[in-house]
């Protein structure tokens, strides 16, 4: 997000009457930030069957069509991060959408 704009961005999540980002309530604003965590490490989770994939050579029980589906679905969610300023929600999706790309190249590679 663009940090001259962060004050329209504040204005129009009180007009919306949304909550404040990150939270005002401790239990809440330590979720907030758990979950930045999460969409950071659960492109991480892709990581050993990447390693199936390239390392082992081993394509059994990958199916294609998943992959692919969740690579433009990755792809899609990277967009709507990127329309909606989330820098969280693009950048987890990024890292999901090359690590899908990579699953699916090695699937058709071996």
């Amino acid at each position: 997000m663009n940090l001259g704009m962060r004050h329209i961005h504040a204005r129009k999540r009180v007009a919306r009457k949304l909550e404040p980002f990150p939270s005002s309530h401790f239990g809440r604003r330590a979720f907030d930030y758990l979950m930045y965590g999460v969409g950071l490490l659960q492109p991480a989770a892709l990581l050993p069957q990447v390693a199936a994939v390239y390392l082992d050579g081993s394509k059994s029980g990958v199916s294609l069509s998943t992959w692919l589906m969740l690579t433009v679905f990755n792809t899609l969610w990277a967009f709507y991060g990127y329309l909606h300023h989330d820098r969280l929600i693009m950048t987890a999706n990024i890292l999901l959408t090359i690590l899908d790309i990579a699953i699916v190249a090695g699937v058709l590679w071996y």
